[in-house]
């Protein structure tokens, strides 16, 4: 009866432990998801993952690479205080909706605002883009053109070409 037992005990801590297991596992698979549907930029980890991967897809010469660290700098830096000027508006906004004396034109004017800068930063993303279009061959920039397509829509033009991994779970 003691074996029995013992045995039911372990079979049973093991299904604990595994689940554990399983639940950090998901847990942490599921944080960049976390991080797109809240809205923060991703880390400089990712981003350097998510160019890595690039370099690798378009085959980029050094050239090229040295080119690209230029952009991918200045975009960075740009969006980086775009993103910080959106998350001071969104702070504001709830700010401005929990006082007692609630003021919708201010809540207009932070929204206006908020919606410039979102203008900007999409400007910011296409300029990028054709700027980074610019420097590739004609093979190149059909490879970028369906890894671009596929981030910004969810869509593949070209399924044969496989897809640039844009989640964490792909980075590990």
């Amino acid at each position: 009866m003691k074996k029995k037992i013992t045995i039911y005990l372990i079979a049973i801590v093991t299904i604990i432990n595994i689940s554990s297991l399983a639940t950090i596992i998901y847990l942490n698979l599921q944080q960049e998801k976390m991080v797109n549907i809240i809205g923060l930029p991703p880390t400089e980890e990712m981003r350097t993952k998510r160019f890595q991967q690039m370099k690798e897809k378009l085959n980029l010469t050094p050239l090229q690479v040295e080119e690209f660290e230029i952009l991918r700098y200045e975009f960075h830096s740009r969006l980086d205080s775009l993103d910080g000027k959106a998350q001071k508006l969104r702070q504001d906004m709830i700010e401005e909706i929990w006082k007692n004396d609630y003021d919708s034109e201010e809540i207009e004017n932070l929204l206006s605002r908020f919606g410039g800068i979102q203008n900007e930063t999409q400007r910011w993303v296409v300029c990028y883009l054709h700027r980074f279009k610019k420097l590739l061959s004609p093979e190149q920039a059909e490879i970028f053109h369906s890894i671009v397509s596929e981030h910004f829509t969810g869509l593949r033009k070209n399924p044969g070409l496989g897809r640039m991994p844009m989640n964490q779970e792909e980075y590990k």
